[in-house]
């Protein structure tokens, strides 16, 4: 199985193998991205500078470790923008479209634990 925005060779060995582990991180990431997600929504909503930064930075963070290079790039766009400019058209946006990409990312996590659970 091919994914296109999960790099499960670079997860497997970073988890060394530990596929039990590594499903437990993917359900924890998937909690927290939404998490922060919703709270990023909220202050786009109310176009607040200082929380739309430091969530798209905690966002950008999180993507950039697990290896999802479009999204941390998105979310590095939306906090230099509300740094920037503070342009809250263009960043709601940027957020769309980070929104639609996770939905897919979340998709290959479910695909992926589906596909783990019926091998077991």
């Amino acid at each position: 199985m091919i994914y296109r925005l999960l790099d499960l060779n670079y997860l497997d060995e970073y988890f060394l193998g530990d596929t039990p582990s590594l499903n437990l991180f993917l359900e924890l990431f998937v909690a927290s991205v939404d998490a922060d997600l919703k709270v990023l929504e909220m202050a786009i909503k109310q176009s607040n500078v200082d929380a739309t930064r430091k969530t798209s930075h905690k966002l950008k963070s999180a993507y950039r470790y697990m290896g999802i290079k479009i999204l941390a790039n998105i979310f590095e766009q939306i906090e230099q923008s509300a740094v920037k400019n503070r342009n809250f058209v263009e960043i709601d946006v940027l957020f769309q479209k980070g929104l639609s990409i996770n939905l897919e990312m979340q998709e290959e996590v479910i695909l992926y634990l589906n596909l783990i659970t019926l091998n077991d």
